[in-house]
């Protein structure tokens, strides 16, 4: 009961949005014709809408990829489909295409009108495109408009690269790619969805989990670096290993002390010492430390990239603290 309650709660709250959703996992599919009747449903019943602008281009698109097909084994039905491509759609980048294709087959055949017939193929489908699609005259050309009217389909060029970026992005269900998707088009027919699923910057447990898992092997990789280096003598502390990371802090600290002491003074002998011993172990230290960091640092840079809330995944990372640590130069 709760289940079938809660499938018709879903598709009474349908909007054009996801009803463009579900006919582009159609196309996906394979179920052209499906998915075709979808995109009509979006023209009649949400005129004038990002959504309807969507659906009319996946509309000529099929259209196109249809006449294309007929080019090799039927070109006179190519001719006639791009034929009532142009007619439909005569400013738009399709009609354009449709010129160029006609122009190509070589032919003078006159404008071919297919009869509605019973729709079973997504060929079929196209051939009744002219029976559902109604274009009221504010959507007209911009000919057959009013001289102030802004025509809504036909001065729109056709982005494929939108329209895959946006499929893309809701497969990979990942923060970076619909970041990536908002950026690149800014007003792209996916930007309501772009921006509501950037709204959630909270890190999600599993991400705070993996953090966690690469700075436990992080964590051995100072101590090993702590024992190699021998903090604990130079730190004058017999446990430093047992946190590693606030030894390493603590030599760095512990070298710009040194380099001030030993070159305050002026005295040649002091300079000599400081380059041959504190630039270098600084340089090393640094380096060893960059590499025992680098894949979780990288990790976590990728999560900021996306949007998440940086500060409160390494808040979670407070035993490997010397990674997102400025020690500063030498």
């Amino acid at each position: 009961m709760i289940f079938w309650l809660g499938t018709l709660l879903f598709f009474g709250c349908q909007t054009a949005s996801t009803q463009v959703s579900e006919a582009v996992m159609l196309e996906q599919q394979g179920d052209s014709v499906a998915a075709f009747d979808i995109y009509k449903s979006i023209l009649s019943e949400y005129p004038n809408t990002p959504a309807a602008k969507t659906a009319l281009r996946r509309i000529q698109r099929m259209h196109l990829q249809t006449a294309k097909s007929f080019e090799s084994t039927d070109p006179k039905r190519a001719v006639a489909l791009y034929q009532s491509m142009l007619e439909r759609w005569p400013t738009s980048e399709y009609g354009q295409i449709a010129t160029q294709k006609i122009a190509a087959l070589n032919t003078k055949s006159e404008p071919v009108t297919l009869k509605p017939k019973e729709v079973t193929s997504i060929e079929d489908a196209i051939d009744n495109v002219v029976e559902v699609i109604d274009i009221e005259p504010s959507e007209r050309p911009p000919e057959e408009a009013e001289p102030s009217a802004e025509p809504l389909f036909y001065n729109d060029i056709v982005d494929e690269a939108e329209l895959a970026a946006c499929d893309t992005a809701r497969k990979s269900q990942s923060r970076l790619v619909w970041q990536q998707y908002k950026q690149t088009f800014p007003t792209g027919a996916c930007l309501a969805e772009a921006e509501e699923f950037l709204r959630v910057a909270a890190p999600r447990q599993m991400e705070i989990d993996q953090a966690k898992k690469k700075a436990g092997e992080v964590r051995k990789a100072l101590v090993s670096l702590c024992n190699e280096y021998r903090l604990v003598q130079t730190t004058s502390n017999p446990k430093a290993c047992d946190d590693p990371s606030r030894a390493l802090m603590t030599e760095f600290a512990r070298l710009q002390k040194r380099k001030s002491d030993l070159l305050s003074s002026g005295e040649a002998e002091k300079q000599e010492y400081y380059e041959k011993w504190i630039p270098p172990r600084w340089n090393k230290l640094s380096e060893a430390e960059s590499r025992a960091c680098g894949d979780l640092v990288a990790f976590v840079d990728g999560l900021s990239a996306q949007g998440i809330d940086r500060s409160a995944i390494e808040s979670e990372l407070s035993a490997v603290r010397t990674c997102f640590t400025d020690q500063g130069s030498i």
